[in-house]
C-alpha cells in the first residue's frame, strides 16, 4: 500500500527475527526505539536500567517491549500472571538469575 495510513496495532508482541515484512504490510510497527519520548526513555526501559535488569542487546528489547505490552494490556495484575505473559522470551545468553 503506498501512502496508506498504518493500522493502528492492538495486538501482542511479535517475535521481530520470525516474522516477514510482508506480513506486518500497512500495519504501525513499533520498536523499543519507538517508545521514548525524544531523550526521555519509557518509565520500563527506565525501570529495566534502575532495577539492573538488563541482558544482551537482543534480548533486552524483547523483554521491555514485552513487559510494556503486558501491562499495558492488562496482564500485570499478578507475578503468575506476568511470568506468564513474560514466558516467551528467551532468556539464555544472560548471566541473571531466574526466579
Amino acid at each position: 500500500m503506498v501512502n496508506a495510513a498504518p493500522v493502528p496495532c492492538i495486538c501482542p508482541p511479535i517475535a521481530s527475527c520470525l516474522t516477514l515484512a510482508a506480513k506486518v504490510d500497512g500495519r504501525e510497527i513499533i520498536t523499543i526505539e519507538g517508545i521514548a519520548d525524544g531523550d526521555n526513555l519509557h518509565p520500563m526501559q527506565q525501570a529495566f536500567i534502575d532495577h539492573d535488569t538488563l541482558q544482551c542487546g537482543y534480548c533486552t528489547p524483547g523483554q521491555i517491549m514485552t513487559a510494556t505490552a503486558c501491562a499495558r494490556e492488562g496482564h500485570a495484575t499478578s507475578r503468575k500472571d506476568i511470568r506468564e505473559y513474560m514466558s516467551g522470551n528467551n532468556r539464555g545468553a544472560t548471566a541473571t538469575k531466574r526466579r
